[in-house]
């Protein structure tokens, strides 16, 4: 992203889709600044708490959860 790549480049990747960028470019330019060449990248752990803490925010739970006793029966039969 700081070198110029847009969404649709970064998801023709296949590494990450284009609502996940855009999402993660709001995070890293709006709210860390850390798209602007001239503000050094912080280390991998500020990434990581920043981004988890985004993530568990937006958690929904699960289609399966109401599901769970049987899909843990059936797994347990077929693995």
């Amino acid at each position: 992203m700081r070198l110029g790549d847009s969404d649709r480049a970064l998801d023709k990747t296949g590494l990450i889709g284009r609502p996940k960028v855009k999402a993660l470019r709001a995070v890293a330019s709006e709210q860390q600044g850390w798209l602007s060449p001239a503000t050094p990248l912080p280390d991998e752990s500020v990434f990581a708490k920043v981004f988890a803490s985004a993530a568990t925010q937006k958690r929904s739970s699960s289609n399966v959860e109401p599901y769970r006793s049987f899909a843990e029966r059936w797994a347990e039969l077929v693995i």
